[in-house]
């Protein structure tokens, strides 16, 4: 429902609410037993709720303003109880703005109650380094946080669609600064009752399937079953690689603001760069970099230079050959790259689980036989370059099947793509990793360019443009 059509739904309510109102007020002075003034007073109660359910309330609200004044109409028409009526309406009209304050019966109590709160828990469980630039970033985010919460606990008035919600936040910065911790803490912060949480190349893949599916199907549809009246909008890792991804997320953008949404999201690239890889020339994308700066906060989180950089060498990017010894050097790795406690939990890829050795905040590491073994899509390398800015993979054989091929090569190109940093294990040297068997079988792999985009992604000049 776009805000015009509530707008218009909160006048029209209490304009015909008005009148019920007077004439309750005008029989109950002569008569506060009279019936028909109870009754009038139940009609005005009956359509501010309405009014309220029009304009945005939860829907916890709704069930209980259906409930009561549902169980009023039916009283009335069975007894003639039009003061039976008239109570039950003032009760529904009681609960809704009792459920609709603030966080009531959606509070955790486990949460915290602010970022600053959060980040310094992360601190001392040791899940994060404390840094004093993500100290300013999360006062920040503090601020857009209690400004959301404040709109939130006035959407249950009926006046609440002329409200103008907060604005969202882009933040951006190279590859692993803690930009995607410090959005997911303010989203698991934030008091909304409908909020969502994407990655980029994830949330273009579920749209264009949802669309593509059904032909027939609006773009608007598309965009609610996706985040059905969602007040908050999450979007990690925005990296844009082709006209046609630029034009669609500039209509989702502008979708989302038009409903009243907040939308907060995290980029390597500034707004100004974030259309770098493709022409910035088309209206629907120029419109929507001016856009961002008069819709969002944009914040940098820039760092200091990485000086873990400096401890890794040239053979530590391409280890060649693979021995005994590699694990525990991609452990140390791992370690140094690592901006949270390691967990060798499943990574959840697409629609499955895929094994890895380590995973962290920034970081992972598998094995090529889970990675590049299994039935994996290009959208499902597109969806773990976004989530990882570093990624690492051992038990490289001599690649001789076509399949593993394809998906190898599709990994090279899409995390050199996404300006990502790529870490290899190998039992062959890197010109010998396709085998010759597979010459002329797939004319859409071009080896000796994948062989060069690794030898440049192994370069120190690449790995030092990435900090």
């Amino acid at each position: 429902m776009n805000l015009l059509f509530r707008r218009s739904t909160v006048v029209a309510f209490i304009l015909l609410a008005l009148p019920a109102l007077l004439a309750a007020v005008s029989r109950l002075q002569t008569q506060l037993a009279d019936p028909l003034g109870w009754a009038w007073l139940g009609f005005a109660v009956l359509l501010i709720s309405a009014t309220l359910i029009g304009s945005g309330t939860r829907r916890l609200s709704r069930a209980i303003v259906g409930i009561l004044v549902g169980s009023a109409l039916a009283l009335s028409l069975l007894f003639g109880a039009s003061f039976v009526f008239g109570v039950l309406g003032v009760i529904g009209w009681v609960a809704v703005v009792v459920t609709t304050s603030g966080d009531f019966l959606t509070r955790d109590a486990r949460r915290p109650e602010s970022l600053a709160d959060f980040y310094s828990a992360a601190v001392k469980a040791r899940r994060v380094r404390n840094n004093p630039e993500q100290r300013d970033i999360v006062e920040r985010l503090d601020q857009l946080a209690a400004a959301f919460a404040r709109y939130e606990s006035k959407r249950h008035l009926p006046w609440a669609s002329f409200l103008a919600p907060p604005e969202g936040i882009y933040l951006h910065g190279p590859a692993g600064r803690g930009k995607s911790f410090l959005l997911d803490g303010m989203y698991d912060i934030s008091s909304s009752a409908v909020k969502r949480r994407f990655h980029f190349h994830e949330l273009m893949s579920a749209l264009n399937a949802r669309v593509n599916a059904t032909p027939s199907i609006s773009f608007e549809r598309a965009v609610r079953s996706l985040t059905p009246r969602a007040s908050l909008v999450v979007v990690d890792e925005v990296n844009v690689l082709d006209v046609a991804s630029a034009i669609l997320f500039s209509r989702l953008m502008r979708f989302w603001w038009q409903r009243g949404c907040t939308v907060c999201i995290s980029s390597n690239q500034s707004p100004e760069q974030l259309f770098r890889s493709v022409s910035s020339s088309h209206a629907e994308i120029s419109r929507l970099t001016h856009s961002i700066r008069d819709h969002m906060q944009v914040m940098a989180l820039d760092g200091s230079d990485d000086y873990r950089l400096q401890k890794l060498s040239a053979d530590d990017l391409y280890q060649y050959p693979e021995d005994a010894a590699t694990s525990g050097r991609f452990l140390d790795i791992v370690e140094l790259l690592a901006e949270s406690l390691l967990s060798a939990e499943p990574i959840k890829i697409g629609d499955r689980l895929v094994p890895c050795q380590q995973q962290a905040l920034g970081v992972a590491w598998f094995d090529f036989a889970d990675l590049c073994g299994g039935p994996h899509s290009y959208e499902d390398y597109l969806a773990l370059a976004a989530r990882f800015p570093n990624l690492l993979v051992s038990g490289i054989p001599q690649i001789s099947q076509l399949d593993q091929a394809r998906r190898f090569a599709w990994l090279v190109e899409i995390v050199y793509d996404a300006k990502k940093r790529l870490i290899l294990a190998a039992q062959v040297p890197r010109d010998d990793l396709f085998a010759e068997s597979l010459s002329g079988k797939d004319l859409d792999i071009d080896y000796v360019k994948i062989v060069s985009r690794l030898a440049e992604m192994q370069s120190s000049e690449y790995n030092y443009s990435l900090a």
